[in-house]
């Protein structure tokens, strides 16, 4: 598979390049859309201290993909699912659609996929999110991609192949 070639982000969902990035301390490596920022938070994301980086489209608060951190004693997934359960829960219009197996050729994790809302003083946006979990090295990570209800259709494949990006720099 050649990741250049896959995803679709920009556009919401028409094929788009990519470039590469390296996030350097944990050894991993993705592809994202090309004219889409990634923004390292060292000292954490709006009070999220796991958070480790955002990747946003430009202008635009969604869609956007978080990645977040933890260390675990051992290569265990389901602690790291676990965790990422802790870490969506506290939204309380949080709505579990499901937890699959999720499989690349370079890593395997569990995928959860779930709802929640965002309120403003002017409206009321139904938000469709999905977690993947993978573990390495006994660090836990969570790459969190989410997009408007309505605009999901049309990054479901990119997000797919966003993850399936995902590697070792090893």
């Amino acid at each position: 598979m050649n990741p250049l070639s896959q995803i679709r982000f920009i556009g919401l969902g028409s094929p788009s390049p990519v470039k590469e990035f390296v996030l350097e301390q944990y050894e991993i490596l993705f592809y994202y859309p090309a004219n889409w920022k990634v923004l390292l938070t060292p000292q954490g994301n709006h009070g999220d201290m796991e958070a480790i980086a955002v990747i946003v489209a430009p202008g635009r608060s969604l869609p956007n993909i978080t990645i977040a951190h933890k260390s675990f004693a051992d290569d265990d997934i389901s602690l790291v699912a676990d965790w990422g359960d802790e870490r969506t829960r506290p939204n309380s219009s949080y709505q579990f659609v499901s937890l699959l197996n999720f499989n690349s050729p370079y890593f395997s994790g569990l995928l959860r996929e779930y709802t929640r809302t965002n309120e403003s003083l002017f409206s009321i946006t139904e938000i469709r999110c999905e977690d993947l979990y993978i573990v390495y090295h006994r660090m836990g990570f969570s790459f969190t991609s989410c997009a408007s209800q309505s605009d999901w259709s049309e990054l479901f494949d990119a997000f797919k192949d966003f993850y399936a990006s995902i590697r070792s720099t090893e």
